[in-house]
């Protein structure tokens, strides 16, 4: 772009179409997003089966994660499983 000022007139602004500035973009994260409607329905399907979920640190440390995911598949609730299953590959954690 360019802009040129001469007394008493316009101001003038000639734009290229052909330049492309750069974008400020993030890389594609080869996991699904997270959502926090999906932690909070793990958190309280695990409560039912009588199991606390810290949340943050579910989203934090990995092994935490994957011991509460491990335990929500042995769970004998369909639903139970099947959100940690959908968690599971949010989180980009393999089964154990």
């Amino acid at each position: 772009m360019r802009v040129s000022f001469k007394p008493n007139l316009a101001v003038k602004v000639r734009v290229n179409p052909d330049y492309r500035p750069p974008m400020n973009v993030t890389a594609h994260s080869e996991h699904k997003p997270l959502e926090l409607v999906d932690i909070i329905d793990f958190k309280w399907l695990m409560a039912k089966d009588g199991l606390h979920v810290h949340v943050e640190r579910l989203q934090s440390d990995r092994a935490y994660a994957l011991d509460c995911l491990n335990k929500a598949a042995a769970s004998p609730r369909e639903a139970v499983q099947a959100v940690a299953r959908r968690l599971r590959g949010k989180l980009g954690l393999d089964p154990v």
